[in-house]
């Protein structure tokens, strides 16, 4: 090698076949190229044979091309205008000398696509995209906390980590014109309730033209205060608004989000958030977000961001609502509000109706839906039901409703609010398969109670001055002739008789003045109601007055050996009623018996068998009610069975005093048995009796001839209030609920005075009795007065009551609400 190896050698070649023209280039280091000249035209240089670089004059084919010293092309040019650089192997580096690990090309300065680029491979840079004036960036973000412990990362288009660990919140602010970083810093809101405040300052002064994020590192949970979940939910951050390390979340949750700023009161409400749990084993909370911006237009408001999120709360259109309109909170209960609230708060319950409108005119929920805090919106057909609210078990019997709050809508227009309950897991809202009632007590248009399992309605009560629930006010029917006491209570109290015979109607009692009582006559099928509380009973012939509101459909007595008797039945709008003997179940037996009742028509029906047992039951038409009169001619009112019955009745009771037997020779469900100890869980000593599942009925009967006949009253029918005639008679009394405070008050002539005040405990499942007097006959226990008396007590019981005539019977019950307004003293 020397200067001397030095040469240009120019080789013609002419007329030599296969060899073409050359010029052999020799440098310094004696390694020559030669520049050939080929047949088909073609500049080619070359080393020992090996093609380095060519230039093609042809129109197809390879124009241009470079390899390496092998021959191997490493850029090309062909005439379709393909250039290929490093096809087969190598690296490209454009605008740097540096190339990227990794990389096969490396691109040191801005690039511009103003075609289609394919990219078979990996692509890499660390820049923006920018497409015409929109430029768009990757942001990887993760939040931790320290029961799994890894560092908290910003990464902007994959570059270096820009969120330093520190314990609690940090919050890294973007322009989004251009996605520079406006500020980073952390705030420790798990232990500084100082710094809290300060990021609730910093995220309320964020303007529109920023972004945020936010991420946790060790623990943020304690330091929270009402002035950062505000700005929270302002800006859309519901999951963090609502965190907590109560509700068994504990602490050290972690958490991500990218946000948008807002201005002034109007927030943003835009936001992407990453809530995980504190386990060793919770994922990091990540989020991998597209960020873009207009930088070229000039708007710094042109910026915004895509992601995957999952929200817990529901915004308002409103602008400047301060809360969301539904939220979860920290313990999976759901909030609702009306999203004007200035502070945070948890649910109460699982479903939380919080803050919503109300209104001082009772027309916006009584004649409008304005300010409803539910609404249930359905069309209107007649005779349906609509949705409702209903409860459930998930380990038992799941899909039957064991309680429920429902509509129905009649075919008259009116609208009834039904309530249900489960009297079997297995039956839902029934009582069994067989009752056609169903187990539901319902309001019905006029604003009254009623449970049709016991009391049930028809057409027939659907006129407004008969749709009385109550024995007090509301209509009784006479099935035989005869005297009716009334006690009243005065001040302008009203009685009216309307006559079967020809549909008059009479004022039959018409008290302006005092307390006291009013005798009427009656005629079989007369019905007589009253516009205040009262009292009825007939004198002699004992109870051969019921009142309608003691409609039934099922019904059941004894006659034992003096079965001469008779049973009476009327039907307000018409009825088939089947009669069962003895044993026999009425829900799968042959009835004995059936008869026809014409609207507004009492059926007699002598009692002709000597079995002793008898069930009646509708079978068609509406309800009815019944009363049954033993061989000596004394009546007792039928009540309708019912699965909970008391049977007030303890004996003789010289002075007032707790009873301690009762009686109940007689009982018998719907499917037929007939064994009262069956219903005597816990003892004889007992004054209610029940059944699981079927309707039941009582009787204590000594001879049934009278005297001393006594049926059961179904639980759901006793009364706070009895108003009685010529009282105070001789009583036995049954409570059934603690604390039972009982009094006996009676008008002296000129003032209430109180005969009997007494605090009993009972219990709905075995009952408390309390007597005074003599039980087979008359004996005074008052002060000899012969007007009115009041039997109350601050919770519902029943009474059986002596009359003057020593008949005794079970005395109904009035339903009455408080007695104040009748002038009744309460102590």
């Amino acid at each position: 090698m020397a200067n001397t190896d030095k040469n240009i050698i120019i080789t013609p070649n002419r007329g030599v076949a296969n060899d073409p023209p050359k010029i052999t280039l020799t440098g310094f280091d004696n390694q020559a190229i030669d520049l050939k000249v080929t047949d088909s035209n073609k500049l080619s240089f070359e080393n020992s044979g090996n093609i380095l670089f060519t230039v093609d004059r042809n129109t197809t084919g390879t124009t241009f091309q470079a390899g390496d010293i092998s021959g191997v092309p490493h850029i090309y040019a062909n005439s379709t205008g393909e250039v290929g650089i490093a096809p087969f192997y190598g690296t490209v580096k454009i605008a740097t000398s540096t190339l990227t690990s990794g990389s096969d090309v490396t691109i040191g300065g801005v690039v511009d696509f103003t075609g289609s680029v394919d990219f078979g491979g990996d692509l890499s840079f660390d820049g923006n995209i920018v497409r015409g004036s929109l430029r768009t960036a990757d942001i990887f973000i993760r939040g931790t906390g320290l029961n799994n412990n890894a560092d908290r990362e910003v990464r902007i288009n994959g570059a270096a980590n820009i969120a330093a660990n520190a314990r609690g919140l940090r919050l890294i602010i973007l322009n989004k014109q251009n996605l520079a970083v406006v500020s980073n810093n952390n705030y420790d809101t798990y232990g500084s309730s100082t710094a809290t405040t300060n990021l609730a300052n910093a995220l309320n002064g964020m303007p529109q033209s920023q972004l945020g994020i936010l991420t946790s590192y060790d623990a943020i949970e304690d330091g929270f205060n009402t002035a950062l979940r505000q700005a929270c939910f302002r800006l859309g951050l519901s999951k963090l608004a609502t965190i907590t390390s109560g509700e068994g979340n504990g602490n050290r949750q972690s958490y991500c989000s990218l946000f948008h700023g807002g201005d002034g009161a109007d927030g943003s409400s835009q936001a992407v958030e990453v809530l995980q749990g504190n386990d060793s084993n919770s994922p990091h909370s990540t989020l991998l977000v597209r960020v873009w911006c207009r930088d070229a237009e000039n708007d710094s408001e042109d910026g915004g961001f895509d992601g995957n999120g999952i929200t817990n709360a529901l915004y308002s259109s409103r602008p400047n609502a301060t809360l969301p309109v539904a939220f979860a909170d920290g313990g999976g209960r759901l909030v609702v509000t009306d999203g004007t609230d200035t502070d945070y708060f948890a649910g109460a319950t699982n479903i939380d109706l919080r803050k919503t409108y109300t209104s001082t005119s009772a027309a916006d929920l009584r004649e409008n839906i304005v300010n409803a805090g539910i609404s249930i919106t359905v069309d209107r057909t007649d005779n349906t039901y609509t949705p409702g609210l209903f409860w459930r078990t998930n380990n038992d019997q799941s899909t039957k409703p064991k309680a429920g709050i429902w509509v129905r809508h009649s075919d008259r227009g009116t609208s009834e609010l039904h309530f249900g309950a489960s009297s079997l897991a297995s039956n839902g809202l029934r009582v069994a398969t067989y009752d056609e009632t169903n187990q539901e007590t319902f309001i019905n248009p006029l604003g009254n109670l009623n449970n049709p399992s016991y009391i049930v309605r028809s057409s027939h009560f659907e006129e407004p001055d008969e749709m009385q629930n109550s024995s007090a006010t509301g209509r009784w029917v006479a099935m035989e002739g005869g005297t009716v006491y009334c006690g009243h209570l005065g001040r302008g109290t009203k009685v009216y008789r309307k006559t079967r015979s020809n549909g008059n109607i009479d004022t039959v009692v018409n008290a302006t003045g005092n307390p006291g009582y009013n005798t009427f006559s009656v005629s079989t099928g007369d019905e007589f109601w009253a516009n205040a509380p009262v009292g009825y009973y007939p004198q002699a012939t004992q109870e051969d007055i019921v009142p309608l509101a003691y409609n039934g459909m099922n019904f059941g007595y004894w006659t034992q050996r003096y079965y001469t008797g008779r049973v009476k039945i009327y039907s307000p709008g018409g009825s088939t009623v089947s009669f069962y003997e003895n044993s026999t179940s009425a829900l799968t037996g042959s009835a004995a018996h059936t008869a026809n009742i014409g609207p507004g028509e009492v059926l007699d029906w002598a009692i002709d068998d000597t079995t002793g047992y008898h069930m009646v039951r509708v079978t068609g038409g509406c309800p009815v009610v019944m009363t049954k009169r033993g061989t000596s001619g004394d009546r007792s009112i039928i009540p309708p069975m019912s699965r909970h019955i008391v049977m007030p009745y303890g004996g003789n009771v010289a002075n007032a005093t707790t009873t301690t037997s009762s009686s109940l020779e007689r009982a018998q469900n719907l499917s037929g048995a007939t064994q009262s100890s069956a219903y005597r869980s816990g003892g004889t000593n007992r004054y209610t009796f029940w059944h699981e599942e079927y309707p039941i009925w009582g009787e204590q009967l000594a001879d049934a001839a009278g005297g001393d006949m006594d049926m059961h009253i179904p639980f759901c029918m006793l009364s706070n209030y009895y108003v009685v005639p010529r009282g105070p008679l001789p009583y036995n009394a049954v409570f059934v609920y603690p604390n039972s405070k009982f009094q006996i008050w009676y008008w002296n002539g000129s003032a209430w005075a109180l005969h009997r005040s007494v605090t009993v405990d009972g219990d709905p499942f075995a009952g408390t009795g309390y007597g005074e007097g003599n039980q087979y006959r008359y004996s005074n226990i008052g002060p000899g007065t012969d007007t009115v008396a009041v039997y109350s007590c601050n919770k519902p019981f029943a009474l059986r009551m002596n009359d003057r005539s020593a008949d005794e019977f079970v005395y109904q019950g009035h339903h009455m609400r408080n007695p104040m307004w009748m002038g009744l003293p309460v102590q």
